[in-house]
């Protein structure tokens, strides 16, 4: 499937996979959100039934992600992942903490005890960032939107989505009009980007779309209310200024229902 050098270190799915698993040995279950392969790749969003928050409203759940290559194409990874059990939608950020990444290259002679105590590290690193990602995601319900169609048109700018992915979100968001969480709040246009990449994409651009949705909602960790609304005063203030008077219009004739 791929012609690779004499560096190449091959590290296959079902290796990945008993290496998480052996990081896991003293858990008692583990849950699949959502997962993908092809031939070649492997991505899983695995959750601990341990860190399932108690909110019928909301269901959340806190677990981390896993990817691999088999062909060079790509690294072993584990990142930190957040789950709403009520729409089946994820949140990445990459991660707050430096102290230990999980990103084991293709090459040289691969450490596999080493390295599934370094998953069990960032496992457990994942579970703390999870839990305060939890609050900002709760926080978010509260903070408020002045005018969602200039933030959502700015996303173009703030989060790299294109002109067909804002649409889609504005979509999105106009569905949940109707629930207080989402409708005229920050959570509601990050949920809506988190449904886009559900309800239309996999692989690689699912997760860039999950990710650009929780960065939006987490620019660090130790954040409180009133910086979660100053931050989300200047996305707004900023998409006013460089905004595309005909994308906003597109975005508000969605919010509309003209589309």
């Amino acid at each position: 499937r791929a012609v690779l050098s004499s560096q190449y270190a091959p590290f296959d799915n079902h290796q990945a996979c008993a290496v998480v698993e052996q990081a896991l040995e003293t858990m008692d279950d583990v849950l699949v959100a959502h997962g993908w392969t092809n031939q070649d790749e492997l991505k899983l969003d695995l959750l601990l039934p341990d860190e399932m928050k108690d909110d019928p409203t909301n269901q959340w759940g806190v677990g981390f992600s896993m990817e691999n290559n088999e062909i060079g194409s790509g690294s072993f990874k584990v990142k930190p992942y957040v789950f709403r059990g009520i729409s089946g939608n994820g949140y990445r950020w990459g991660g707050f903490s430096t102290v230990v990444k999980v990103d084991q290259m293709h090459k040289g002679n691969i450490d596999y005890a080493k390295l599934a105590r370094n998953v069990k590290q960032a496992i457990d690193i994942a579970l703390t960032e999870g839990r305060c990602m939890l609050n900002l995601l709760s926080l978010a319900q509260t903070v408020n939107i002045t005018n969602p169609s200039t933030v959502i048109a700015g996303l173009m700018n703030e989060a790299g989505l294109t002109r067909l992915d804002v649409e889609d979100v504005a979509r999105a968001y106009r569905r949940g009009r109707n629930d207080p969480r989402t409708h005229n709040t920050a959570f509601g246009v990050v949920e809506a980007i988190s449904t886009v990449a559900r309800e239309k994409h996999n692989g690689d651009r699912r997760i860039d779309l999950e990710m650009s949705a929780g960065k939006l909602v987490s620019p660090k960790s130790n954040i409180d209310l009133p910086g979660l609304e100053k931050h989300w005063a200047n996305i707004e203030e900023t998409a006013g200024r460089k905004n595309d008077k005909e994308v906003v219009q597109a975005v508000q004739n969605i919010l509309d229902g003209a589309k």
